[in-house]
């Protein structure tokens, strides 16, 4: 949906719901399933893929005052950009050893990406105001920011749990045996669970640019 011109207002609306399903993600998805079965078969049962993002929406919204309206607003613009996207499919576990990578290998607790996690939702905000100087010449500071409202995006998370902050494997009985064991447990528990806060896992924070652009060209008066 596209709305031009509306007083000072254009807006852009695009939706877009997707299923991606079959029996592999990728070439080598179901190597496990073939190594485990006691006919090397590969999974004829369909699934969600690793890649099925159900819902997907990008609205913008651009307010502009042209040249030569509203007195000293003439030139000025800003632009919002709102993206929001359903979460990604994961496999569950029953628990996840970060020190480790698996402890022993960990079991599923349901099917293939039988679980969602959480959705995404972001916002852009870019304000410049156009200056002319002199007859060929113009200028036009600017503020963007991305991610406005500092939102924390989670991009993946973990698989025992379904979060991106923990694992929750510190509250298992193994694990509990380990802390136990340590000579100093506070300090153990405290170091795994920075490890289990990873950047990676979540999109960029709120980002502010300050720029300036120039342009020189008789088309700016």
């Amino acid at each position: 949906l596209d709305v031009y011109r509306l007083s000072y207002f254009n807006l852009s609306l695009q939706y877009t719901y997707s299923l991606a399903e079959g029996t592999g993600s990728s070439t080598a998805s179901s190597q496990t399933a073939i190594f485990r079965n006691q006919n090397f078969e590969a999974p004829k049962v369909i699934a969600p893929l690793d890649f099925d993002q159900r819902h997907t929406a990008v609205v913008n919204v651009d307010f502009t005052i042209p040249k030569g309206e509203l007195g000293f607003l003439e030139n000025f613009n800003a632009n919002a950009l709102i993206s929001l996207a359903s979460g990604r499919p994961y496999t569950p576990l029953n628990f996840f050893d970060i020190l480790s990578a698996t402890s022993g290998g960990p079991s599923t607790t349901g099917y293939v990406n039988s679980r969602y996690a959480p959705g995404t939702f972001r916002v852009d905000l870019k304000v410049e105001k156009g200056f002319n100087l002199g007859n060929s010449m113009a200028i036009t500071p600017y503020v963007w920011v991305e991610n406005l409202f500092d939102t924390d995006n989670a991009i993946n998370v973990y698989r025992s749990t379904g979060s991106p902050y923990t694992t929750n494997y510190l509250n298992t009985v193994d694990a509990q045996a380990t802390i136990a064991n340590q000579t100093n447990p506070e300090a153990y528990v405290q170091d795994y669970m920075s490890l289990e806060r990873d950047p990676d896992f979540f999109g960029i924070p709120r980002l502010i640019k300050l720029g300036l652009k120039i342009n020189f060209s008789s088309a700016n008066l």
